[in-house]
């Protein structure tokens, strides 16, 4: 037997149940709420998505992105800029933050960075 579809909720009832959750909810349905939250709506950047365009580009492209790769992995402002960024997270995470939500966001800024790094370390070797 077919299976029927759910009607979708309206963003009215979403709203009733978001408020109704914060209100009443426990800290665990609160943090599952959330996390889905934000898987759904920040889609983060990996390194997969950087792969194949490199892979498509001519020997001559390749090298002269890996050289460019290999001044950005030395240049002494990236350096500076990856440990100031380094600082600055860990300091809202483990300092500053007040709720989840700034935890959150200090991880966030972490991955990104690290992504960033392992695809100029990647792409310079």
């Amino acid at each position: 037997m077919p299976r029927l579809r759910q009607p979708r909720p309206t963003r009215k009832e979403i709203g009733e149940y978001v408020e109704n959750l914060a209100k009443n909810g426990t800290q665990e349905q609160k943090r599952v709420l959330l996390h889905g939250v934000l898987k759904h709506l920040f889609k983060s950047v990996t390194l997969e998505d950087f792969g194949t365009p490199i892979k498509q580009l001519s020997d001559s492209q390749r090298r002269s992105l890996q050289a460019d790769a290999e001044m950005i992995e030395k240049n002494r402002f990236w350096l500076w800029l990856k440990d100031t960024m380094l600082k600055i997270a860990s300091k809202r995470m483990f300092e500053e933050a007040r709720n989840e939500d700034d935890i959150i966001f200090a991880k966030a800024m972490l991955y990104t960075l690290d992504v960033m790094d392992k695809k100029v370390k990647n792409v310079a070797r």
